[in-house]
């Protein structure tokens, strides 16, 4: 180069090809593996690393010479030279872990990009695009900028697109990339959607790979490793995807056969297989994935990188394996090495570290696995010492796992008895709810969440009440643990959205923090990451958001409460608010632990307060063994006709149980008597709050006789029985502006499917008939009846819809209760019936609706009793997203029944409104009447009311 004129057109290339020689000879240092800070000279060999600099500075410069002596009209050699100078920067950045770096490497990416002059003939365009996006990524996990994951993204979807476009098949590390970031951007927000798309991209690519002539190996290895990554992801939160961890395995052993004992990167698949073989023990109990897992998290520490961001998640890995071996076998020494690992990673780990909580609990986890001297209370008193650390100690750590801390230590409180200090715990744990599930992610993410604690808040609110005796508190949180998905979609109508429309930039702020301290801090940003200083500084700057953004956190909700009207924004309800509440009428709300049943009064006079009744005698051991009468594919309500009155005889027996051990005692508390009938006819409201193990039982269909002139001892002879999921859901519904029935607008919608694929045909026809008759009476603008309607029809009619009446079918997802739908009309493509589910009800908004009647199968069961604190099914979400009003089924209903309430409900409805058209009780009372009125229908010696699976499924929801 030296004898080259500087006229020579061919210098700049010279000077670009030396500078990449320099860089290639930089690139190969800081290769030093972890245990070599053991090794005699290791000092030296990093003095002598301090002279390399001054050479990279040297080759940056020359390509910076290159690219100032290309001719501006010389564009491909430009944008080549810039491209290079890019990965420069972004070499020294890997190295070092400067930002400036990285954001000089961003913007020489940039500008090659803006001169490129035709992307459609550029070969290397996907390239540069798919090279700035691994920048923004990097520089995501450096900053935690949104920013830069988004653009990350977005680069990486454009080089894909016009990889599509040039090729028949797209490259196939373009898929994988792009997986890579969707499943990065999971690992943070949680969204379902992200996961299912980077499967997708990730399969693409192994399919891709697979017919490809080209003997890449280390292609293929990132690709296998990537899709092992994101089945095992699925695996962990759909267990029921089993073959996805059989693949996995496979996929990484892959992986590790097609990598060099020398490549860095070999570490991490070494890591991810030995949790997958962790994962596969589990499911296979052979003993030999215990080993091979621990050879392999052995063989990732060996060669680790200095810094590699893995290094503490390989000893924790290492921990768990052995506690797994340990618990198998009994042998001691498997503990010790479990103990010893894990003892390393806590000594390691910052303690203001975000993961410090999650590893504390592996520690109280290893501790109940080994009985300690002094006995069983020892070790419960070790291991909730432990969990109080994890909870109180670790601030910076994510809400969930803190939350775990706090239900696992009360776990072991309550076995030892101390109810105050379980009562503590749970309580700290019920105020992450809140952060715990931004309304970002999905409702399958918010579920899968939530199923870990259902039974929290009713644990929390039987310690309150053992210990201080104070029905509001209890109450208060009940409100703040139940019900939380509902509570999020009326935050989003009121104190948040409130917020929006008084302060946006407070809001915004909000937003933005709440959504951060909720996500996770991955102890690794993607398969590719060999660790070295970049990664170190990432994981530091990491660590010291988490700490500013709970500080600030914390100020905004602070200043927040400072305006007007934001007194208790995101704070559990006063007892005066709940008190409030009980204007129209009584509210109740039964706690049942496994410990100790109570009702929680909210009396419509506000002069007793709130209180308690204490109901011994209603266990919870007997309320587990009739949940599965009414709930589940063993439920007694349905049935051959055979055995109707056997069925029938053990309702009686259900509802028999519910009214003198639940319902009785309450309304005697109340000062009803119920040995003998109300003196008038105006009998008094009561709303039962759909919470917990009781929320699947027909608490207005209480009793031991119905339907005679001295029939009394059944709850709908006392009072008028409404059903809501949380007193916040009652309070929004009665802050609604809600128009009369009698004003004219809007449409009455009558849905009706006779027949369904799959399903026994309904007799519709007597019901259609009735209802119409009676919408007659209703001042709409127009009467719309539909049958075999699709789904896309039905929800666009909602959008203007006052009454909704649907006779349908209904289905129950018992694993994933939000898919839980009404089935309409055939799709045209798979054939399937269409499935409006509880997700796609939720995402409407309807100011103008009134009333939804759901003359379906099963619209008000609850799918999943892990999930019953949340009451999601049909008839609550119809109820949250609008309608104030809903009647729904809690079982299948008959079709002779249904259409018989139906008819006698609207004729009932429409008298209520004539006679008192500002009473928002007309919806409860008319149900009330209506089935009342069937009671009355004798036959000859056939009594209706003994009947009691055929009336007893109508329910009102709402205020």
């Amino acid at each position: 180069m030296m004898a080259t004129s500087r006229e020579d057109p061919s210098l700049p290339e010279y000077k670009a090809a030396l500078a990449q020689l320099m860089a290639q000879k930089y690139a190969e240092l800081f290769k030093v593996p972890v245990h070599s800070q053991q090794v005699p000279g290791f000092v030296n060999k990093m003095v002598d690393m301090t002279l390399v600099p001054s050479m990279f500075r040297e080759a940056i410069s020359l390509m910076e010479e290159a690219i100032s002596t290309t001719a501006k009209d010389n564009v491909l050699d430009r944008v080549k030279y810039l491209g290079q100078l890019s990965q420069m920067y972004n070499l020294r950045h890997n190295r070092v872990g400067e930002l400036s770096d990285l954001e000089y490497a961003i913007k020489y990416a940039d500008q090659a990009i803006q001169e490129v002059p035709d992307p459609d003939i550029y070969k290397g365009y996907d390239r540069l695009l798919s090279d700035v996006s691994d920048m923004h990524m990097a520089k995501f996990d450096y900053t935690g900028q949104m920013d830069a994951l988004r653009d990350g993204i977005n680069n990486a979807e454009k080089a894909l697109s016009i990889s599509r476009g040039r090729n028949s098949d797209p490259d196939p590390i373009l898929l994988a990339k792009l997986a890579e970031n969707y499943l990065l951007r999971f690992h943070h927000d949680q969204r379902w959607e992200d996961l299912e798309q980077a499967l997708q991209l990730m399969r693409g690519a192994a399919a891709v790979a697979a017919t490809s002539t080209q003997e890449d190996h280390s292609q293929r290895a990132r690709i296998c490793n990537g899709l092992a990554e994101v089945l095992a992801e699925r695996y962990g939160r759909r267990p029921e995807y089993i073959h996805d961890v059989k693949e996995a395995v496979t996929l990484i052993q892959s992986a590790i056969d097609a990598t060099s004992t020398k490549d860095a990167v070999r570490v991490n698949y070494l890591l991810n297989l030995a949790y997958i073989l962790r994962e596969r023990f589990a499911l296979d109990q052979d003993i030999k994935d215990l080993h091979e897992g621990i050879q392999a998290v052995d063989d990732a520490i060996n060669f680790a990188l200095l810094g590699h961001p893995r290094f503490l998640d390989m000893l924790r890995c290492r921990a768990k394996l052995f506690s797994s071996l340990f618990q198998v076998t009994s042998d001691l020494r498997h503990y010790t090495k479990a103990e010893d690992s894990l003892r390393k990673a806590l000594d390691r780990i910052p303690d203001n570290h975000p993961n410090r909580c999650a590893f504390l609990l592996d520690k109280a986890d290893l501790v109940l696995l080994k009985e300690q001297d002094g006995g069983r209370s020892t070790q419960l008193w070790w291991a909730t010492e432990i969990c109080c650390q994890a909870m109180n100690d670790c601030p910076n750590s994510p809400p969930l796992d803190r939350l775990k801390a706090a239900y696992k230590g009360a776990s072991l409180y309550l076995e030892m008895g101390d109810y105050s200090m379980a009562g503590g715990l749970l309580c700290r744990g019920i105020d992450f709810l809140p952060r715990l599930n931004p309304r970002s992610l999905s409702r399958d993410d918010q579920q899968f969440i939530l199923r870990q604690f259902s039974a929290m808040a009713s644990d929390a609110a039987a310690c309150l009440l053992e210990v201080t005796k104070q029905p509001a508190r209890a109450l208060a949180t009940l409100e703040s643990g139940r019900g939380v998905i509902a509570s999020l979609m009326i935050n989003s109508r009121s104190d948040v959205s409130d917020l929006q429309n008084k302060d946006i930039s407070l809001f915004n702020r909000y937003i933005e923090l709440r959504d951060a301290v909720s996500r996770n801090i991955n102890e690794f940003s993607n398969a590719t990451n060999a660790g070295g200083a970049a990664s170190e500084k990432a994981a530091a700057n990491a660590l010291s958001r988490r700490v500013q953004d709970e500080h600030d956190l914390h100020l905004v909700e602070e200043k927040i409460r400072t305006l007007n009207g934001f007194e208790r924004f995101q704070l559990p309800p006063t007892a005066e608010k709940l008190q409030h509440a009980a204007i129209h009428g009584h509210i109740v709300v039964f706690n049942v632990a496994k410990w100790r049943s109570d009702a929680i009064i909210v009396p419509q006079h506000p002069a007793t307060g709130i209180r308690y009744v204490s109901l011994p005698s209603l266990k919870y051991d007997d309320l587990e063994r009739f949940t599965p009468w009414v709930t589940g594919k063993e439920k007694i309500v349905s049935g051959p006709i055979s055995t109707k009155a056997d069925r029938n005889g053990k309702m009686r027996e259900l509802l028999q149980y519910l009214w003198r051990k639940a319902v009785a005692p309450v309304l005697e508390d109340l000062g009803i008597n119920t040995q003998q009938g109300s003196a008038t006819d105006e009998l008094p409201r009561i709303w039962w709050v759909m919470s917990g193990i009781m929320s699947v039982f027909p608490l207005h269909a209480a009793g031991e006789d119905w339907g005679g002139e001295s029939s009394f001892e059944n709850t709908a002879s006392h009072v008028i029985s409404s059903y809501i999921p949380t007193i916040k859901a009652l309070q929004y519904a009665r802050d609604k502006n809600v128009r009369n029935l009698s004003e004219r607008g809007q449409s009455f919608l009558i849905a009706s499917m006779p027949e369904t694929e799959g399903m026994r045909p309904l007799k519709v026809s007597g019901e259609v008939t009735a209802v119409k008759q009676c919408a007659a009476s209703f001042q709409v603008d127009r009467i719309v009846a539909v049958g075999t309607p699709s789904k896309e029809l039905v929800l666009e009619e909602l959008k203007s819809t006052r009454i909704a009446h649907f006779i349908c079918h209904g289905a129950l997802d018992i694993s994933n209760p939000s898919d839980s739908c009404l089935l309409f009309k055939q799709d045209d493509v798979d054939g399937k019936a269409g499935r409006l589910r509880v997700r796609d009800v939720a995402a409407l908004s309807m100011e103008h609706a009134h009333i939804a009647y759901l003359s379906a199968c099963s619209t008000a069961e609850t799918a999943d009793k892990t999930l019953v604190d949340e009451t999601i099914h049909l008839a609550s979400s119809f109820q949250l997203v609008g309608f104030p009003h809903v009647i729904g089924t809690t079982w299948e209903a008959n079709n002779t029944v249904a259409e018989k309430i139906a008819r006698n409900f609207y004729t009932f409805l429409i008298d209520q409104e004539r006679a008192f058209p500002q009473d928002d009780g007309s919806v409860a009372y008319s149900l009330h009447k209506a089935v009342k009125a069937y009671w009355s229908q004798s036959k000859g010696r056939f009594k209706p009311s003994d009947d009691v699976i055929a009336w007893a499924p109508f329910i009102h929801i709402g205020m």
